[in-house]
């Protein structure tokens, strides 16, 4: 198991239980966002766009599919819950 995943749950537990206090909070939230945006980023930076042109359009589609489904889902559920 990653050792991040370890702190996923242990902030998990922390807000569950209420360890920290509500104006740490919306800090925390602001950096997770941003470490989310920055680590997003790094991902994108170290893909090999001739390697994955190598691999045909096959990825693509899989990935395509996946933004497809997964904004389609987003939406829905969106809507869903503004009834």
């Amino acid at each position: 198991m990653p050792w991040f995943v370890l702190g996923f749950v242990a902030m998990m537990l922390f807000n569950s239980i209420d360890l920290i206090p509500a104006a740490d909070k919306a800090y925390l939230v602001q950096a997770t966002t941003l470490l989310l945006t920055v680590a997003l980023a790094a991902m994108g930076l170290e893909t090999d766009v001739r390697k994955l042109r190598a691999k045909g359009w096959r990825p693509l589609l899989v990935g395509a599919g996946s933004w497809l489904f997964i904004s389609t889902l987003s939406l829905a559920l969106i809507e869903i819950s503004n009834v």
